[in-house]
């Protein structure tokens, strides 16, 4: 198996990063644990075509 070098996973990090998702290394230790802001999941929401649950087609919350 290959492994990625250091610049691209620096790279793919800031990426992953800019897109909303923070990643906390070593929480829990020996793991890590990903965050994905409120941004990134309304921008992922947009791009995947789908619709947040809970909201309309407006992106205005559905419950009355």
């Amino acid at each position: 198996m290959m492994s990625p070098r250091l610049s691209t996973l620096a790279k793919l990090k800031a990426a992953i990063e800019t897109a909303g998702v923070r990643i906390a290394d070593d929480y829990p230790p020996g793991g890590y644990t990903l965050t994905v802001s409120e941004q990134g999941i309304s921008e992922a929401a947009g791009s995947s075509g789908r619709n947040l649950v809970g909201t309309n087609d407006s992106g205005t919350s559905s419950e009355s």
